[in-house]
């Protein structure tokens, strides 16, 4: 696993750790997927305010 990075919350967090867990199982294209649909639902939603 490469070196961690700074957290604003504990990577020991079970939250965390389930997420990283289905992360790493997933391919580059279903994050990606996942990555604009969510970016189509908040992000762009955020700035049009």
């Amino acid at each position: 696993m490469p070196k961690a990075r700074k957290m604003l919350s504990a990577w020991k967090a079970p939250y965390i750790q389930s997420l990283m867990k289905l992360i790493e199982t997933q391919s580059k294209v279903t994050l990606a997927h996942w990555a604009v649909d969510y970016s189509e639902r908040v992000i762009v939603q955020v700035q049009s305010r």
